[in-house]
C-alpha cells in the first residue's frame, strides 16, 4: 500500500516536470510571478501575519526610514482580490511578447526594477505632499513591462478587457496611461497611487529608448561581470 502511494506520488511529479519543461518561458515567468503574488494575497487574509505583512510587503512613508525591502515584496503584494485579478489579466496579456522582445533575464530585471522605481516614486511624492498612505501592488512593475514594450512595438492594437469592441493602438494607450495619471497628481485624486504608476511607466519608457542599447553594446563585458560573480559567490 505505501509503496504504491510513493508510486504515485513519484509518478505525478514526473508528470508535473513533463508538463513544465513544454511551456514557454514567457508562461513560466508567468505562472511564477501569479503564484507569488496569490500566496501574498492569502497571508494577507490570515490575521496572524498582519504584523508581518505591513512590516515587509507595505512601502510606508510614515516610519521613520523607508527600508528597500518592502520596496520589492511590495510589487506582489495584493490586498483586494480584485486589484490582483485585473494586474494578473494586464500582464499576462503582454509577458509573452515582452519576453520575446527584451528575453527572459531582461523581462525580469526591467519588471524589479520597474517596481523598486514605481514605489520610490510614490514614496517621494507622499513625503512632498504631506501623504501618509501606505502602497501595494504590482501596477508599477506592470506598467514598465507595458511602457517598455509599447514603444518597441507602437502599432499593435490593444483593447479594454470588457470592451472588446473598442480598440488603439498601443502607443495611444501608452500616451494615455501617462496623461490619466498626471491628471490624478495634478487634480489630487487618490483612488490610485499616481505618482507610483508614472514612475513605473516612465522607468518603462527609458529602457526602451537608452538601457536596452547600453545592454545590447555592453552585453559581453555584462556577461563576464555576472559570471565572475556567480563563481564567487558559487550559485
Amino acid at each position: 500500500m505505501f509503496e504504491n502511494r510513493k508510486y504515485r506520488e513519484k509518478n505525478w511529479l514526473e508528470k508535473l516536470k513533463q508538463s513544465w519543461s513544454v511551456l514557454k518561458d514567457s508562461q513560466k515567468i508567468f505562472i511564477g510571478i501569479a503564484i507569488l503574488n496569490g500566496l501574498c494575497f492569502i497571508c494577507w487574509r490570515i490575521p496572524r501575519f498582519h504584523p508581518f505583512m505591513c512590516r515587509n510587503f507595505l512601502t510606508n512613508v510614515s516610519t521613520n526610514s523607508i527600508p528597500l525591502l518592502p520596496m520589492i515584496l511590495s510589487n506582489f503584494s495584493h490586498h483586494s482580490l480584485t486589484h490582483l485579478v485585473m494586474n494578473m489579466i494586464v500582464l499576462y496579456s503582454f509577458c509573452d511578447l515582452a519576453v520575446r522582445l527584451f528575453g527572459r533575464e531582461n523581462f525580469l530585471a526591467l519588471y524589479l526594477s520597474s517596481g523598486v522605481i514605481s514605489s520610490l516614486s510614490g514614496c517621494l511624492y507622499k513625503v512632498i505632499s504631506n501623504i501618509s498612505s501606505p502602497s501595494l501592488g504590482a501596477s508599477g512593475a506592470i506598467l514598465g513591462i507595458l511602457g517598455a514594450t509599447c514603444l518597441e512595438k507602437p502599432d499593435i492594437s490593444l483593447m479594454i478587457v470588457f470592451f472588446p469592441f473598442f480598440t488603439f493602438s498601443s502607443y495611444t494607450a501608452l500616451k494615455s496611461i501617462l496623461l490619466f495619471d498626471a491628471l490624478g497628481l495634478i487634480l489630487r485624486w487618490h483612488f490610485f497611487d499616481h505618482a507610483a504608476h508614472i514612475g513605473g511607466t516612465l522607468s518603462g519608457v527609458y529602457y526602451s529608448h537608452h538601457f536596452k542599447e547600453y545592454l545590447n553594446k555592453n552585453k559581453f563585458l555584462i556577461t563576464k561581470y555576472w559570471n565572475d560573480f556567480k563563481n564567487k559567490f558559487q550559485f
